[in-house]
């Protein structure tokens, strides 16, 4: 379901794939669903297209970040 991870500092992207191997873009239905699932357990997160983009607070601590990557795991796991 995941495609690539890349990032620079604090700003991430995940790239949401059906297939690895051709990497072709998951379809809008199932961003969505994953979309739903991370922002329904209080983590806001962009999408853009297949992309989810993570820029938090540059003042961010270590529970936040706790929240913000548990909310994703939780977010792929109850879509797959």
């Amino acid at each position: 379901m995941i495609g690539d991870v890349r990032g620079q500092g604090l700003m991430a992207a995940i790239e949401m794939v059906d297939d690895r191997k051709t990497r072709k873009p998951s379809n809008k239905d199932r961003v969505s669903s994953v979309f739903n699932s991370i922002c329904k357990a209080g983590v806001l997160i962009r999408a853009s297209g297949n992309n989810f983009i993570i820029s938090p607070s540059l003042v961010i601590n270590s529970k936040d970040v706790t929240k913000i990557v548990s909310a994703i795991d939780n977010g792929f796991k109850e879509n797959n």
